[in-house]
């Protein structure tokens, strides 16, 4: 499995990464120049910036990139949008995340110290980050999850190469080498190697968490920093965890995770050794890696797969041994290892 060997597998590559992370530095944006493909990015920024889009983070080592598609999207579909080249910077990309302003934020690495790319509303084509977070201050490792919440504070699961993760939370703007406003890491943290994150309503903070051993979702308060213990935390052998990736919340506070192969469902306010109330399991699924979830506001649930790229999209209330109602898979949707997906 692709994506597990990455996660999982981070303590046994432990040392090439970190020489890796040594040898790799980020350079300055530069001023963006206009795209060939005008057609294409004029209907990706008249689409995306009045109604919902897909957008997909594409960890293809040899050209990474976030793809974007209308919201009704399916089969063998070209994207609307493509961020990808290299003037992006963007590197390993395995999470992405959208605005309310429709600024595209992705995160990376695991060729070098984790970074964050931000781009401009209707971004497309080569073109350079409007800013990027990263440097020596900022203690980006992988950023493999990236949120925000109502204010526009940016919250980052960052994930470790060691067993010591953490959650890294950014002012709104943060930009270059900016230190955290907050930093959620330590022994009473109860993280290893932080996949996913989401916010709710109120604040708290929820985090996938990959563990050789009680892998598990750990909450915390919304104003938790340093080395803080967790409210709640959905582990043991009732959850049916593995490898606990993405993570995404409904309008009614239930927990969506991903696991390798399937996505399990949990109540809101779950704590402890408790059994999902649903779960998106099985051959029909067409479900073998996948590691990014989203929700739309119907409920409908876009899952990333590999292999083959895709994204499945499966009906608000899916339970069991179901196919997805629809799905974007095919050559033409330019999708490449897909990894992380959000909806804006």
């Amino acid at each position: 499995m692709r994506i597990k060997f990455l996660l999982s597998g981070f303590i046994a590559s432990s040392a090439s990464f970190a020489l890796a992370a040594c040898a790799t530095a980020l350079q300055a944006p530069q001023a963006a120049t206009p795209d060939a493909s005008s057609g294409t990015a004029t209907r990706a920024s008249s689409t995306c910036l009045s109604s919902p889009c897909v957008y997909v983070a594409n960890q293809d080592y040899a050209l990474s990139s976030v793809t974007i598609y209308p919201l009704d999207a399916t089969g063998n579909t070209a994207p609307i949008g493509q961020i990808s080249g290299d003037r992006t910077q963007l590197d390993n990309v395995t999470a992405v995340a959208v605005d309310a302003d429709r600024n595209v934020y992705a995160g990376g690495s695991l060729n070098g110290p984790g970074r964050i790319t931000v781009y401009s509303p209707g971004a497309h084509g080569n073109v350079a980050p409007a800013r990027f977070i990263h440097g020596r201050h900022t203690g980006l490792d992988t950023a493999d999850g990236i949120t925000l919440d109502a204010k526009g504070d940016i919250y980052v699961a960052n994930g470790s190469y060691f067993c010591g993760g953490g959650v890294l939370v950014f002012a709104p703007g943060a930009n270059g080498d900016a230190t955290p406003i907050r930093t959620i890491a330590g022994d009473k943290t109860r993280l290893c190697h932080a996949a996913g994150i989401a916010v709710d309503k109120t604040g708290e903070i929820y985090v996938s968490n990959i563990a050789s051993v009680s892998p598990s979702v750990n909450v915390y308060a919304g104003d938790a920093n340093g080395d803080a213990s967790p409210i709640r935390r959905i582990t043991g052998s009732h959850t049916e965890f593995g490898d606990p990736t993405g993570i995404a919340l409904d309008a009614q506070g239930r927990i969506y995770v991903s696991d390798f192969g399937g996505v399990y469902v949990f109540r809101a306010g779950a704590n402890g050794n408790v059994a999902p109330i649903r779960a998106v399991h099985g051959s029909r699924d067409d479900l073998k890696d996948t590691f990014g979830i989203a929700l739309d506001t119907n409920s409908e649930l876009y899952a990333t797969k590999y292999p083959p790229s895709g994204v499945n999209v499966y009906a608000a209330g899916a339970d069991g041994d179901v196919a997805p109602i629809r799905a974007i898979d095919g050559s033409k949707t330019r999708l490449h290892d897909p990894v992380g997906v959000a909806i804006r």
